[in-house]
C-alpha cells in the first residue's frame, strides 16, 4: 500500500513515533512519477489537489501501478466550510448574524491556491475525471460524501464528537499555517494576522460550529488487467 497526501513545510518529515520496520515515509513529488516506488494493491490520496497541477496525469500513473483487483482511494474536501446545519456558508460580512473567521480563513486560503495552482479547482470534479481516464482504466468507480465536524462540539453524537476530537488538534494549526501563502498572495498584513488571529481564537473556544464535507472516491482495477 502506498498513501501520499500534500505537505508543505520543513525539508524533513517530523515524526512522534517510531513507524513499524515495513513503513516508510518519504518527501518527494508524486507528480513526477510513482513507478519508482513499485506496484501496490492500495494507493490512497489525502487533500493533494492543493498540490498537483494535473490529476488527470496523476490518476493515468495511479492506474500504472496498482495491482491486479488493486484500489485506488481518494479523499477531498469541498471548497468552503459548512455552519452548524451542515449548509454551506454563502456570501458574508463581519457582524452577520453566522459570520464565521474560519470560513473567511477558508476562502482566503481558496483564492491563494487557485492563483499558484488552477488545477486546485477540480476539487468537485475528482469522479469526472477518473471517469474520463485515458484508456478507460478502471472496473468500476463508487463515491460517498460525509461531513467532519472541525471541533468536539457537544451538539453531535458521540461518533461525531470523537472524530471532532482529532479534527480539532489538526484544525487549531491551520491559521498559523497559512499566513504565509496568504501574504505571498498579496493581502494585506495587518488583514492576515487579524483573521488569523480571529479564527484560531473561533477555532480554540468552538464559538461557531463548522464542518467540512468530504468526498471519498474509491475506483478498482479491473481483473482482467495489471499484474
Amino acid at each position: 500500500m502506498i498513501s501520499f497526501h500534500y505537505y508543505s513545510g520543513k525539508r524533513h518529515l517530523c515524526l512522534f513515533s517510531t513507524p513499524p520496520p515495513n513503513c516508510l515515509f518519504e518527501t518527494g513529488d508524486a507528480s513526477a512519477g510513482l513507478q519508482r516506488y513499485g506496484r501496490f494493491d492500495v494507493i490512497h490520496a489525502r487533500s493533494v489537489l492543493q498540490g498537483i497541477k494535473d490529476y488527470a496525469a496523476l490518476c493515468a500513473d495511479v492506474a500504472q501501478v496498482l495491482n491486479r483487483r488493486g484500489v485506488f482511494i481518494s479523499l477531498e474536501g469541498d471548497a468552503g466550510l459548512y455552519d452548524k446545519n451542515k449548509v454551506k456558508y454563502g456570501p458574508q460580512k463581519e457582524g452577520d448574524p453566522d459570520f464565521s473567521w474560519s470560513h473567511e480563513l477558508t476562502m482566503a486560503y481558496i483564492e491563494a491556491t487557485s492563483k499558484r495552482n488552477p488545477g486546485f479547482s477540480n476539487l468537485t470534479k475528482v469522479a469526472g475525471i477518473l471517469g474520463a481516464a485515458a484508456g478507460d482504466p478502471w472496473g468500476s468507480i463508487e463515491g460517498t460524501t460525509f461531513f467532519l465536524p472541525c471541533g468536539p462540539y457537544e451538539s453531535g453524537d458521540e461518533k461525531e464528537r470523537v472524530a471532532g476530537r482529532f479534527m480539532h488538534q489538526s484544525v487549531l494549526k491551520v491559521p498559523k499555517t497559512l499566513q504565509v501563502l496568504l501574504l505571498a498572495s498579496g493581502l494585506d498584513a495587518e488583514y492576515v494576522n487579524r483573521l488569523s488571529e480571529m479564527a484560531l481564537d473561533e477555532i480554540k473556544n468552538c464559538s461557531v460550529i463548522n464542518y467540512v464535507k468530504v468526498s471519498s472516491m474509491e475506483s478498482r482495477y479491473p481483473r482482467t488487467r495489471g499484474v
